[in-house]
């Protein structure tokens, strides 16, 4: 490798117009050849056989939502469960508001009510890969015939999981979070 002080040298050669001097030509060499693999990578895969992967491609299309399947699986599945297993009346209102609530919290990825009941997000717009998780749990839950103290606790322990804290406006909520947090404490 040629020293900084030799590779200035070169570079402020003179060459005759049009010409470029062999530094410049390897200079130019590597820009076009970088020009040409842009957005590809470079793998070996399991047959160890060498490919390359369109990472632009893989950036652009990564993040594609479907909302179609979005609507599916909020409304047909999730939404459609919770109204058919959780207790009805007016009694068990505010029970199912309770779970709701944990529920939006991880839908919308740890977006929580404020004081005035606005949570600033819409867990019908969430991301369909958060809403899959959510509805492979309230099948499992629905499945298994468990309490809605025990989808209360899956929602919160997902949420938990996650860093994205708990819904806290209802007194029962809030004892709620107290009795877990003392109980984890103990542990």
């Amino acid at each position: 490798m040629m020293s900084k002080k030799k590779d200035d040298k070169e570079s402020k050669k003179v060459t005759k117009p049009g010409k470029l001097s062999d530094k410049e030509r390897e200079r130019l060499e590597l820009l076009q050849k970088a020009d040409q693999v842009r957005g590809r990578q470079l793998t070996v895969d399991d047959a160890g056989e060498l490919s390359t992967k369109d990472e632009l491609k893989k950036f652009a299309l990564g993040t594609v939502e479907n909302p179609a399947k979005n609507h599916e699986v909020y409304y047909a599945g999730i939404q459609r469960l919770l109204l058919k297993f959780l207790p009805k009346g007016k009694q068990n209102e505010r029970l199912r508001r309770i779970i709701y609530d944990e529920k939006n919290v991880f839908l919308n990825r740890g977006k929580k009510k404020d004081e005035r009941g606005i949570r600033g997000a819409d867990s019908r717009m969430s991301y369909l890969a958060d809403k899959q998780h959510a509805l492979d749990e309230v099948i499992e839950w629905a499945r298994t015939k468990q309490s809605m103290g025990d989808l209360y606790m899956v929602f919160w322990r997902l949420n938990d999981k996650h860093g994205y804290g708990h819904q806290e406006s209802e007194a029962t909520s809030k004892a709620f979070a107290e009795a877990e947090a003392t109980s984890r404490a103990k542990r």
